[in-house]
């Protein structure tokens, strides 16, 4: 059998303090200051051939700001944007193959051009460095065309906010929680839904600021209320985890997993795994992590494992547990590492191989899984898949227990008893 139970509790729900903040931010310094009346502003420019105003009704569609997702419209603006010469809309629809053959480095071309002049051009810049799009991963870089973009003119509201990330992460900048706050705050001003989010769960967490209920709700649903997909799940969330308003909170998830959004899929899901809303169903729970997992939600991944580990949903498979965990741990998730060492240590749905268990849990303990650490110490101990070592034993079951384990403090206490 497995050295320790596999885990039956679901991760740790995603928190602002541990959460890297990433994605596509945009705003226009001229036409979409997101307050009454802005887009309808922006589609009367493009009526009469604004170039600009082209360029930012294609991103308001295509990234859901102000109005609701629609590539097909997205592609319209953007490519009438383009043929009109814009060089920050040439550049966009190259980097993303809208209307032309996709050519990174003829887009990097548009963007060095037109930094210096136009923020979007610095800002769309900026993300390439910040995610290597087609440039050397380069997070200082990447914080300085953000500062350059939100000094462009008026205040760059998405700049603030990828500015605001910035800081959050530590990301080219020293990481700095009440500055990060500042520039989701500032950026909140024009009701710009990715700074209103960030704004909520700064408030939710107490990141940079003191926790406030009312205005971690206030923002969220400001934000929610903007066709915001994580906003709507966050605010899901919290009205289920902390205002216990389970109906209002249930159909705000609902609300967002129709929108294809896997974080949401997987929290629904758990309701449903748990009962939460007094409805338990563990094959409707399953399809929605199956959604999220197509997604490559790695919590819904490796949720799917325990639901085939324990046939709840599912017809019991070691194998096809094995497989989820596996897929999970390789994208990193401490508790799937544990797991798939669980699953070789015991030969369940694999070949089993102490050699392998250990690999895996050295990933998982070196991650802070207590449970990683915790078997670890037992293969240490009795010369499993690995040359016998008390001394590391001893300070692998310390470090498990003082996390609280109790397998851990029970095998120290017995060593500690036999005079080790």
């Amino acid at each position: 059998p497995p050295t320790l139970p596999l885990p039956q509790v679901f991760p740790p729900s995603r928190s602002v303090t541990t959460k890297k903040k990433t994605g596509w931010k945009l705003n226009n310094d001229d036409f979409l200051r997101y307050h009454g009346g802005c887009f309808g502003d922006v589609l009367q420019s493009c009526a009469i051939g604004n170039a600009e105003a082209l360029l930012w009704a294609g991103l308001c569609y295509s990234c859901g700001w102000g109005v609701k997702k629609d590539p097909e419209n997205a592609r319209n603006y953007l490519s009438k944007s383009s043929e009109v010469g814009h060089s920050v809309a040439i550049g966009f629809c190259l980097q993303e193959g809208i209307g032309r053959n996709k050519d990174i480095e003829s887009s990097l071309e548009h963007y060095q051009k037109a930094k210096d002049t136009h923020a979007a051009a610095a800002y769309l810049l900026g993300l390439c460095y910040l995610e290597g799009i087609g440039v050397k991963e380069d997070f200082t870089q990447a914080a300085d065309l953000f500062k350059s973009a939100a000094l462009k003119g008026k205040e760059f509201v998405p700049a603030l906010v990828s500015l605001g990330n910035c800081y959050f992460n530590g990301d080219g900048v020293p990481k700095d929680h009440k500055k990060a706050f500042e520039c989701y705050k500032n950026a909140a001003i024009y009701d710009f839904p990715p700074a209103l989010n960030y704004l909520g769960e700064c408030y939710r967490d107490g990141s940079g600021v003191e926790p406030n209920n009312q205005l971690t709700i206030k923002n969220f649903t400001r934000a929610a209320a903007e066709y915001h997909v994580d906003a709507q799940h966050n605010l899901g969330e919290y009205y289920i985890e902390v205002q216990k308003d389970i109906p209002r909170g249930i159909a705000l998830l609902e609300k967002a997993a129709d929108q294809g959004y896997a974080p949401a899929q997987f929290s629904l899901g758990e309701c449903y795994y748990n009962g939460t809303g007094g409805t338990k169903d563990y094959k409707i729970a399953v399809k929605l992590f199956e959604r999220a997992a197509k997604q490559k939600d790695v919590d819904a991944i490796n949720v799917l494992g325990v639901c085939y580990w324990e046939g709840e949903g599912v017809k019991q498979s070691y194998k096809q547990a094995f497989r989820h965990f596996e897929e999970a741990a390789e994208l990193g998730l401490a508790v799937a590492q544990y797991s798939v060492g669980e699953c070789y240590g015991s030969g369940r749905g694999v070949d089993q191989s102490d050699e392998k268990a250990v690999t895996w849990y050295k990933k998982a303990e070196q991650q802070g899984d207590v449970r990683g650490a915790t078997s670890l110490a037992i293969c240490y101990a009795e010369g499993r898949g690995v040359e016998r070592d008390e001394s590391k034993a001893l300070m692998l079951f310390q470090k498990a227990a003082d996390l609280g384990d109790m397998v851990a403090q029970q095998r120290l206490a017995t060593l500690y008893a036999e005079g080790h």
